[in-house]
């Protein structure tokens, strides 16, 4: 079994290269623009557990901690859960989502699922997750972000 541990700033290159990994195996027609820097410079914004094949990363679980205001309860968010093609099929990142578990005190998980991620969807529906249907996410960047950080209404 792989060895996981806490990433640090110096591990930003493999956090980077697990994400461009994971973007380029994504059908969704737009590929990660981080850096290596931006994930070393914004470490503190974020949680990562990197599974070690020896010397080789070959998984990663990037979160943060969420709080939701109808439970009343901590949580945590994943962002990124990133398993090797070679390591795929091991139970690893089960692994990695139970270590990001067992450092926390949540009480619930949440995560987003590309639509297209057939396997990734299975996944966690076997592990109990059930799909919010009821929510969308909406996002904002760009010059529209901008107008609104710019209000001072």
């Amino acid at each position: 079994m792989a060895d996981i541990r806490p990433a640090t700033a110096d591990d930003a290159p493999f956090i980077h290269a697990m994400v461009q990994a994971m973007s380029a195996e994504m059908a969704v027609g737009k590929t990660a623009s981080s850096t290596p820097e931006d994930f070393r410079r914004h470490a503190d914004a974020y949680k990562a557990l990197i599974a070690w094949d020896g010397t080789v990363p070959i998984g990663l679980c990037l979160y943060f901690p969420s709080f939701s205001s109808w439970r009343g309860r901590v949580g945590i968010y994943i962002q990124d859960l990133y398993v090797a093609p070679a390591a795929r099929g091991t139970g690893l990142a089960r692994h990695l989502l139970a270590a990001a578990l067992r450092r926390s005190d949540a009480a619930y998980m949440r995560l987003s699922v590309d639509r297209s991620n057939a396997a990734a969807l299975r996944f966690y529906a076997r592990e109990g997750m059930t799909p919010a249907d009821e929510e969308r996410i909406h996002v904002i960047e760009g010059a529209a972000l901008a107008r609104l950080k710019g209000e001072n209404r």
